[in-house]
């Protein structure tokens, strides 16, 4: 496949390892959460009654 892309007179870069540990979507994904999070709630999930 590289062959065929630089035949055409393109490059091909290659990408950077995976990062299991530091993905900037998990650490979004992290933040939406903890704003749904009541205090003292260990759950962490919202409730939408009114008691």
């Amino acid at each position: 496949m590289t062959e065929a892309i630089e035949r055409a007179g393109e490059s091909v870069l290659p990408l950077p390892p995976a990062r299991p540990d530091f993905s900037p979507v998990e650490e979004m994904f992290s933040k939406f959460k903890e704003a749904f999070r009541r205090p003292g709630d260990d759950r962490g999930i919202p409730s939408y009654s009114n008691n």
